[in-house]
């Protein structure tokens, strides 16, 4: 698809705005503001229903603002918003999308983000892509769980948000739909989309040993077995660990040089918990 110059310049022309976009973001909300109304975070001007609203930086704003807030951008715009709020605070671990690719009960996407004492999950279930026929919500929409405190402030059933076409589109991209086209969020990254996106051998590669369990991003698992009919010499071992403790080269890099057959497993370390909708449904 990228040999088609017409797609490639579109898709260099988004990155480009996607990033400006990002920049602003991250120069204003470092003074507190929204980028993109302009108003103080803290600031709730009624007549100016902002995302920046689901931050519930004023205690003024009730759920019937949220939804109006919502209901002024996409689905899509409002993830990205809250993913790079999330990852501003701490990259990667606050984004659980894991949930969107279990297939289970005819989900079709969930993840949830977090932020400081907020978080809100995503959910959207096939019966919602369509509507509920024969009732007012017969189009189709995502239902939103928001906690503070840990708190229910929000519940999944309270509201049916509108979905856009191109929300659908992108929450197929998102869960692998179509073969060739990948959805990614540049400085929103989830742990899913490293996953996803970059080869297991290249991941590895780039990482080094943090010498700290509770802070580093990624857990690795390394399994070595003797080959068929061989031997693995403990002393071989000792020499990779040795090297391990001096260099900072993961084990599981080291290990490709043990004539041994290898498995490792890479996960995150730690990762915020997916809200599951059966556990929501008691509310406040």
């Amino acid at each position: 698809m990228m040999a088609d110059p017409e797609l490639k310049s579109g898709l260099e022309s988004d990155h480009l705005d996607s990033e400006r976009q990002y920049q602003q973001f991250k120069k204003n909300f470092l003074k507190g503001k929204c980028y993109l109304c302009g108003e103080n975070i803290t600031r709730c001007d009624y007549s100016k229903p902002c995302i920046h609203w689901l931050l519930r930086a004023h205690k003024r704003i009730k759920k019937k603002n949220i939804e109006e807030a919502l209901k002024t951008k996409e689905l899509n715009q409002i993830i990205a918003y809250l993913r790079w709020v999330a990852n501003f605070e701490e990259n990667l671990s606050q984004i659980n999308d894991f949930e969107a690719y279990e297939k289970r009960d005819g989900l079709v996407y969930q993840e949830t983000i977090k932020y400081s004492n907020l978080s809100w999950t995503f959910w959207i279930k096939e019966g919602d892509l369509n509507g509920h026929t024969g009732k007012q919500i017969d189009f189709p929409h995502y239902h939103l769980h928001m906690t503070i405190d840990g708190k229910n402030f929000i519940s999944f059933g309270e509201m049916h948000l509108p979905l856009t076409e191109y929300d659908i589109f992108v929450i197929y991209a998102r869960i692998g739909k179509y073969p060739k086209i990948g959805f990614i969020t540049p400085h929103g990254e989830s742990f899913s989309d490293i996953f996803n996106f970059i080869p297991k051998e290249e991941l590895l590669d780039g990482m080094v040993s943090s010498g700290d369990d509770t802070n580093a991003p990624f857990h690795l698992q390394t399994f070595i077995e003797a080959k068929p009919g061989k031997m693995l010499k403990g002393e071989d071992i000792a020499k990779i660990v040795k090297e391990h403790n001096e260099t900072k080269i993961p084990l599981a890099v080291l290990a490709k040089k043990l004539d041994a057959n290898t498995k490792v497993m890479i996960s995150p370390n730690k990762l915020v918990d997916p809200v599951l909708r059966e556990e929501s449904k008691k509310g406040r």
